[in-house]
């Protein structure tokens, strides 16, 4: 799938389809206790030119971009972002759409095409939920930390994002507020390097203790990071066991 920018986090959310069917697929999703359900007001969530991601009825189609081209009496118009083979497939279909850390879906039925344009009727009912823009990935490892008095250190590495992360140091080597030199380097995915201020301090154990942390990045360097995130999570998931529970409940979609 080649992403467009607004559809990249929600792709790293979104649980694996698998072989469910796409009532199946609906239902798994509802299950979370954090969806809620409310009126159908998805159009006004959209803007011309907002990527969503749909599913077709073919249990082997695992989201294609279509584009937001507005509403006409009471439709949504879609634009495949890449040619459809089989529109039949797109008779029944599931949206998806992020906006303001918020996913919204629902189901939508296919009315016609006109000039390469879907138009569907939406269900009465729409869900959604709150999610963070980018959850925290483990990453196993060290980082090196520079303090302005001159110290180096070897950190390990709790959890990362592209906006914050979490160290396991001493307990009195860093205080709230600090700021510091960090270089955290990903194994086949790349090197980030910023500087940080320690927001958080919890104690772990008789000596040691986790540091949470806020990047302060420049626009380059929020590219790089942003970037190391994505390469880290597509590794994790990949690396989930195939066909499984696990796989299809795995920590895209439930914090």
């Amino acid at each position: 799938m080649s992403l467009a920018k607004e559809t990249d986090n929600l792709v790293m959310i979104l649980p694996l389809r698998g072989e469910f069917s796409l009532p199946d697929y609906f239902a798994l999703l509802q299950a979370d206790e954090s969806v809620i359900k409310s009126k159908h007001d998805g159009c006004s969530l959209l803007e011309n030119g907002h990527s969503t991601i749909v599913f077709s009825e073919n249990t082997d189609d695992h989201g294609n971009i279509f584009i937001f081209n507005g509403v006409d009496n009471g439709r949504i118009l879609l634009k495949p972002k890449i040619h459809v083979e089989n529109i039949e497939d797109y008779n029944s279909t599931l949206i998806f759409a992020e906006k303001d850390n918020v996913v919204c879906f629902f189901m939508a039925r296919l009315e016609y095409v006109i000039e390469n344009i879907f138009y569907y009727t939406t269900y009465s009912e729409l869900f959604q939920r709150k999610v963070r823009s980018h959850k925290r990935i483990a990453l196993p490892g060290q980082a090196k930390v520079c303090t302005k008095d001159g110290r180096t250190l070897l950190c390990e590495i709790v959890d990362f994002s592209p906006t914050g992360i979490s160290l396991k140091s001493c307990n009195n080597d860093f205080s709230i507020g600090e700021m510091l030199l960090l270089e955290v380097e990903i194994p086949d995915c790349g090197v980030c390097e910023t500087t940080i201020n320690i927001s958080r301090l919890e104690a772990c154990g008789s000596h040691d203790a986790i540091y949470g942390a806020r990047l302060n990045l420049t626009k380059e360097q929020e590219k790089k990071s942003e970037q190391l995130y994505l390469c880290k999570k597509a590794v994790q998931i990949q690396n989930l066991p195939k066909n499984s529970a696990v796989r299809i409940h795995d920590l895209r979609w439930r914090d």
